[in-house]
């Protein structure tokens, strides 16, 4: 049966987005990012390395029948790396983290919830906490972490605060 090329996409966060072929008939699909980078997966996560918008092809694939081509556009910004914050001061120490990083905010909070997702969008690290002093902050262990981007999302009774973490071994 002849391909038909269709996408969804979304985006993660700044400038790294998720795309998923959302066609038919594809024995292999095949996504040109206009910025020299490319996949063969069906569905992938990619990071454009400037803000702007991009003409993404999707090239849906069944031999021996015509392949189906379709073009869009993507813009992308990226984000300063703390959104939506509540807690004053909010960071990481270090950042880039290697092995282990401190988070670290003003004052104290109760009843906090800690949730480290990477760029997919999969949380790779959760915690409750009673109670945490900013000034002292949560030893976050970054072991087990590739490198890359991760988003802690710290919801606490004033809200939802985010706070971007680059681990680099």
């Amino acid at each position: 049966a002849p391909p038909k090329a269709a996408y969804k996409s979304t985006v993660v966060s700044g400038r790294t987005v998720k795309f998923d072929f959302d066609g038919t008939d594809a024995a292999d699909v095949y996504w040109n990012f206009s910025d020299g980078n490319e996949s063969y997966q069906k569905s992938t996560t990619y990071t454009f390395s400037a803000d702007g918008t991009f003409k993404v092809m999707l090239i849906a694939n069944n031999p021996p029948c015509v392949s189906d081509t379709i073009y869009f556009d993507v813009t992308v910004k990226q984000t300063s790396g703390i959104e939506n914050n509540v807690l004053n001061r909010l960071h990481f120490a270090p950042n880039p983290a290697e092995n282990g990083t401190t988070l670290h905010f003003d004052g104290v909070e109760n009843n906090i919830q800690l949730q480290l997702l990477d760029v997919t969008g999969r949380t790779v690290l959760s915690q409750k906490h009673a109670q945490i002093n900013g000034a002292s902050g949560v030893e976050i262990n970054t072991n087990s972490l590739s490198n890359g981007i991760y988003y802690m999302h710290i919801i606490s009774e004033k809200g939802r605060s985010i706070v971007s973490l680059e681990v680099q071994k």
